[in-house]
């Protein structure tokens, strides 16, 4: 099923931490922030809060539990200026013990717990304090649940589910979290509020056609129409849908024939429907995709005129889960 999940900031541990300070003094700032009732420093609360599910203890600084994204944002700011770090928590049952931290514990189970039943079960919006079977009542009434199904559900928190990729014995990979996940809001550490929303899928909601296809799949098919009749066939194919969503224009370069099949495409829908691309390239290396086509310039003039254009910054997510596995399968080498 299709699964609408609202969150925030996974878990953020990056600082290194002051220890000279004792934990009453970190206390104090942090109550300037939430005030006295959801800042926990006794003794008896950090201990309490000194494991998850798994067998790791530490024993946290101080338990803190926002109830708004502004507050969450002073304490990223506190993280920062103080250098204690943050650690998120929604229901701990991870075995792996990242719910815990001698920095401060970020406690969302208390005050994010909303959700909502979206297109008549379709989806579900929830923050991520939610317990994952208490969405699963939510949406019982609809023939619905959500995807991932893990051992945990009674008590895991959607906010865990989704940071781990929560999957399960029945759900496979198919239905796990990141499968079945819409949208997303999320606070970055440096306060930056993202609304992650798939456009394409937004559209189909609100009642558009959409087609959505990569650069090299589209010129591929307009280059093997071995007429003109039929090429004008698959030109008014990708003309019809209200949105066309373009994918990897940069990956690969193109001849003068393929630029000028990809701007007619672009020259037809251009102040008529949409166009949604994504590339890795910016705009003024664009011609380095097309080397040999006089169109490129009025190309990129038709692309741009209109258009918002979102900079996604970052590192690749793919790169980073090598160099992880790669770590990993290093470490091993060594050990054995």
């Amino acid at each position: 099923m299709d699964q609408l999940i609202t969150t925030i900031a996974p878990a953020w541990e990056s600082t290194k931490i002051d220890s000279s300070r004792p934990s009453g003094e970190i206390g104090k700032q942090l109550r300037t922030i939430l005030g006295s009732g959801r800042v926990l420093d006794r003794a008896i609360d950090r201990i309490a809060f000194s494991s998850d599910a798994s067998f790791y203890s530490l024993i946290p600084q101080a338990i803190v539990q926002p109830a708004t994204l502004e507050e969450i944002d002073a304490l990223f700011h506190f993280s920062r200026t103080q250098k204690v770090p943050l650690v998120f928590r929604a229901g701990g049952t991870s075995l792996s013990g990242q719910a815990i931290t001698n920095g401060v514990l970020v406690d969302i189970s208390r005050y994010w717990r909303m959700s909502e039943v979206l297109d008549d079960g379709r989806a579900i919006r929830v923050q991520p304090g939610v317990i994952g079977q208490v969405a699963n009542d939510r949406l019982k009434p609809y023939g619905a649940k959500i995807g991932p199904d893990p051992a945990s559900i009674n008590v895991a928190r959607v906010g865990g589910i989704l940071s781990n990729n929560a999957s399960g014995m029945c759900c496979g990979v198919t239905h796990n979290a990141y499968h079945t996940l819409r949208s997303m809001k999320l606070m970055l550490p440096s306060g930056t509020v993202i609304d992650a929303q798939n456009i394409a899928h937004q559209a189909v909601l609100a009642g558009h056609s959409v087609l959505f296809i990569t650069a090299a799949q589209l010129l591929l098919d307009l280059a093997a129409q071995d007429s003109a009749r039929a090429l004008e066939r698959r030109f008014r194919h990708y003309c019809r849908p209200s949105v066309l969503c373009l994918d990897e224009i940069g990956y690969l370069s193109y001849d003068a024939r393929n630029a000028d099949l990809l701007f007619q495409i672009v020259s037809r829908r251009y102040e008529n429907k949409s166009v949604v691309m994504t590339t890795n390239l910016a705009f003024s290396d664009w011609p380095t995709i097309f080397p040999n086509a006089t169109c490129a310039t009025a190309l990129i003039d038709r692309t741009v005129h209109h258009a918002d254009v979102i900079a996604i910054e970052g590192d690749s997510y793919r790169r980073r889960e090598a160099e992880a596995d790669k770590k990993v399968r290093r470490s091993k080498k060594v050990a054995a």
